[in-house]
């Protein structure tokens, strides 16, 4: 993880001496690292140097009490509690399907909430799926299975879905957060200091 911070750290906050926006390639030399490990961290997390306009800050005005919220989830979890991060996988399509996808109806998850009062929701700011653990999950199905792959069914996508998983889970290996939240809203506070438009 402390390499991963190093490279969003890195690409957010600092410009290579000879360009306006770091490539994979400049990136992955002062890293220390391979140029597809940087590709994968930065399709993890949104990141795409070379269009300022996709580093999206978020406009929630409840911003910096959710990023420390799910932050201190991460790092100090309540005692005798599972924390889970739950999300949507998008840019999953088989070329047919067997059956229509239908959108969940107004207020079937408050309904199933309401049945089970131990479960507390914690919601990541908009515009923040980088704070979501995951999605680094998510990435690492798409690289290693969705990209190239050709599926012709939505059984056949979801059997290589499965196939992952269950590999991935007999040997599994935890992603631990490491960043305090304030050393992130730091980090957002620079980043934003160094993009100013009026900057002089």
């Amino acid at each position: 993880m402390p390499r991963i911070e190093a490279v969003i750290v890195r690409t957010l906050e600092t410009k290579p001496p000879d360009a306006t926006h770091w490539s994979s390639r400049g990136m992955a030399r002062a890293c220390g690292l391979s140029v597809s490990t940087v590709q994968r961290i930065w399709r993890a997390f949104g990141l795409q140097p070379h269009r300022l306009e996709t580093f999206k800050l978020s406009t929630d005005p409840d911003f910096v009490a959710k990023v420390r919220d799910v932050v201190g989830l991460y790092v100090t979890p309540p005692e005798r509690a599972i924390v889970l991060c739950v999300d949507e996988k998008s840019q999953i399509q088989a070329l047919d399907r067997s059956q229509p996808m239908l959108p969940m109806r107004p207020g079937q998850a408050a309904r199933w909430l309401a049945k089970r009062p131990r479960w507390h929701v914690h919601l990541t700011p908009t515009s923040s799926s980088w704070l979501n653990q995951v999605e680094r999950f998510f990435a690492l199905i798409t690289e290693r299975k969705i990209r190239r792959g050709i599926y012709r069914s939505v059984a056949a996508l979801r059997s290589e879905i499965t196939s992952f998983i269950e590999h991935h889970n007999s040997h599994p290996k935890p992603f631990r957060w490491t960043k305090p939240a304030d050393d992130i809203l730091r980090s957002i506070e620079r980043f934003c200091a160094y993009n100013s438009p009026n900057k002089a």
